[in-house]
């Protein structure tokens, strides 16, 4: 009994002591730095962490589970201890009773968790994070949205995929159309994992499944002003798709310069993206694409010049 007294009471000062730590933002800090988490892991600040999820103070839950997040994503194995530990559907259950700025630090968490595998972001699904995640999609604050939709694409992004297909039948598809930045988020990702190997190839994996799925005209039309070549190819595709079964988004279409825009683009001969712009213009009538096309103002401008030639010449005579 004494030693289990003993145990016990050694154990609340541990609590205390990280509870003061992560309120006043230290772990959440050292947990920034590579060199500091092996030391972390050693004093077992994990099982620290996890009960300060529920403390009765909000910004002590949000700097834990800010810790906790930061620590998720420097490898797999403490990836794995957070799984093995639980911290999960803790984490899940409390996330619809809570402010923006805990919504945002678990969303954090569970991206940190869902990106290493297939299997850990299995684990982020089976503990229940994708209604949470899509309901967050639909809170006013971007931040949230944005912290969502990048732990939705971090779940997808895998070559397993039934993880994409668990996404898009927990409805996010739907709400990441409604939320124009999610898709620009995501393009963002990719653009920034550019030079990393294989995370640029799973950014893009990702990137290509929600165009795959989108279903909304204004979410895919800014990708059609920033996206390189090897993903704007997926976006027209899409387009494609959406005017051919929307015949009524036809007229929005020319007027929002969409139909400009492709006329544009420089595609190779015989390329999917020159086959998706040609399909395009096929649902439209031919002087229609004409009009949007530089040569039509080449000619316009040669008319117009050899108009007033004749003119000048009449005037002379």
């Amino acid at each position: 009994f004494f030693f289990s007294s003993r145990r016990r009471h050694t154990r609340c000062r541990e609590v205390s002591w990280a509870r003061r730590c992560v309120q006043e933002t230290a772990i959440a800090e050292l947990a920034r730095t590579p060199q500091n988490i092996q030391a972390l892991q050693e004093a077992g600040v994990m099982n620290l962490l996890r009960p300060l999820l529920l403390d009765n103070v909000s910004s002590i839950q949000q700097s834990a589970a800010l810790a906790i997040a930061r620590l998720a994503g420097y490898s797999p194995e403490i990836a794995e201890g957070i799984v093995a530990n639980q911290v999960l559907p803790q984490l899940i259950d409390s996330l619809s009773r809570q402010n923006r700025f805990y919504k945002r630090a678990a969303a954090y968490v569970l991206k940190s968790v869902a990106q290493h595998s297939a299997h850990l972001a299995k684990c982020v699904i089976d503990a229940g994070a994708l209604e949470a995640l899509v309901n967050c999609l639909e809170e006013f604050d971007p931040n949230v949205k944005e912290g969502a939709a990048y732990a939705l694409a971090c779940i997808a992004k895998h070559e397993n995929t039934a993880l994409a297909e668990d996404v898009v039948k927990a409805g996010a598809i739907d709400q990441l159309s409604m939320c124009v930045q999610a898709l620009e988020t995501l393009l963002s990702a990719f653009m920034d994992a550019e030079e990393k190997g294989d995370l640029q190839k799973k950014a893009r994996r990702a990137l290509k499944s929600m165009i795959g799925q989108c279903q909304e005209m204004v979410a895919l039309r800014p990708l059609l002003e920033t996206a390189p070549e090897k993903i704007v190819k997926h976006v027209v595709a899409q387009m494609a798709s959406i005017l051919k079964t929307k015949t009524g988004l036809k007229q929005e279409f020319a007027e929002n310069g969409c139909l400009k825009r492709l006329q544009e683009i420089k595609a190779s001969p015989g390329s999917k993206l020159q086959s998706s712009i040609n399909e395009i213009n096929s649902l439209f009538p031919e002087d229609v694409v004409h009009y949007f096309t530089s040569d039509f103002m080449n000619t316009l401008i040669k008319q117009h010049e050899g108009f007033s030639q004749n003119l000048l010449t009449a005037d002379l005579h």
